[in-house]
């Protein structure tokens, strides 16, 4: 009688043990590997005045990508920014077809990305001239490229269209004009519109 009475013991406890979560007992369930990004993003802008840079990099922070800004090798000034002067480097710049600004330096790992934002403020309805630069020197060929401009109101025009003209390659999609504070919803429109 004994016996069974330790029997009916040890039972319990392995009864009211099984359902317990003993450490080292229990293997536990390894957790999903994090998902990959589905796409490997390259945010570069060109801003003169800092309201294309800011909103590159909340785009680049919204799609984990990497953000690159765009530097002329001779930093524009605010005299050279003038719009109002006909003589300012700007308005030079912006008349002369042939015009290609200098780049502070290349873009390094070019060809590591498959998705490209590239952002600008317009000047005189069209992106400045460093873009076209910088346009000219990559190779976009697999790439899908996003344009989107910043300006007071003027629409983003056929500066995108133009960049896709002398770029090499790449599949550009429409691009989209941002005021200077776009909201979360609006550049999330526009990072949807990559698949």
């Amino acid at each position: 009688m004994k016996k069974f009475g330790f029997v009916l013991i040890v039972l319990s406890v392995l009864f009211l043990c099984a359902g317990c979560d003993i450490p080292n007992l229990k293997k536990e369930a390894a957790a999903p590997p994090p998902e990959k990004p589905k796409h490997n993003v390259l945010v570069v802008c060109f801003s003169a005045t800092g309201t294309t840079k800011s909103i590159g990099k909340r785009i680049a922070k919204m799609t984990g990508g990497t953000f690159y800004e765009i530097r002329p090798a001779k930093p524009y000034t605010t005299a050279d920014l003038d719009w109002h002067n006909p003589n300012s480097r700007s308005s030079r710049e912006m008349k002369d077809e042939q015009c290609r600004p200098d780049l502070e330096s290349d873009i390094i790992g070019f060809s590591d990305y498959d998705v490209i934002y590239m952002g600008y403020p317009i000047w005189w309805g069209e992106a400045p001239k460093i873009m076209y630069t910088f346009a000219e020197r990559q190779k976009f060929t697999g790439k899908t490229v996003v344009s989107f401009c910043t300006s007071g109101s003027s629409p983003i025009g056929d500066s995108a269209k133009n960049l896709e003209k002398v770029a090499i390659g790449g599949m550009w999609l429409e691009g989209v004009r941002f005021g200077a504070h776009p909201t979360d919803a609006e550049l999330q429109a526009l990072i949807n519109t990559v698949k």
